[in-house]
């Protein structure tokens, strides 16, 4: 009978380690994305509007833009040319497709942010300037979302402590 006891307060405890782990998880991979994906968009916003301002020269474009992804710590920082008929050109950043962005939304002057099912965040805002008419130029960045998967070894050290304190818990129990 003990021994009985033992094992369902051990089987108990267990599927609920388990349980938590999984919810907790959940949430901390939702809230990570969520972060990346609200810094990403102040961040876009605020380099469309250096680049909206007129302050770049062709000259300086691409340096500014290699300045721009080092210092934000971006994984792709590029621009393209959103014409007229949902046709694009120039060259998305690595990993992200103009599939996944969405285009009437960037066409009526909106920004898109979202993440990609590898965890690649993005987000594209419309760059309108002063010299540029007949297409729409859309600053897209990402950045890679740290999985959280990687502090699971946490949850699973704090697991195992865990167990071993209610099995003795759970043996004392049962001799009383």
């Amino acid at each position: 009978m003990r021994r009985r006891l033992t094992v369902a307060i051990l089987i108990l405890i267990a599927v609920t380690l388990v349980l938590t782990t999984i919810g907790s998880y959940f949430f901390i991979r939702r809230a990570a994305v969520s972060t990346t994906q609200q810094e990403l968009a102040g961040q876009a916003r605020a380099i469309s509007t250096t680049f909206s301002n007129g302050n770049v020269n062709k000259k300086t474009f691409r340096r500014e833009l290699d300045v721009i992804a080092t210092a934000g710590a971006f994984d792709g920082v590029g621009f393209i040319r959103l014409e007229p008929g949902d046709t694009y050109r120039g060259t998305m950043p690595a990993g992200i497709t103009i599939g996944e962005l969405d285009v009437p939304a960037l066409q009526a002057g909106h920004q898109v942010t979202g993440h990609t099912s590898t965890l690649l965040a993005y987000s594209a805002v419309p760059t309108p300037t002063t010299v540029v008419t007949g297409f729409v130029p859309i600053l897209v960045i990402t950045r890679q979302i740290h999985n959280p998967a990687n502090g699971l070894r946490y949850f699973l050290l704090v697991g195992v402590v865990a167990l071993a304190v209610a099995a003795l818990v759970a043996a004392a129990l049962a001799r009383r």
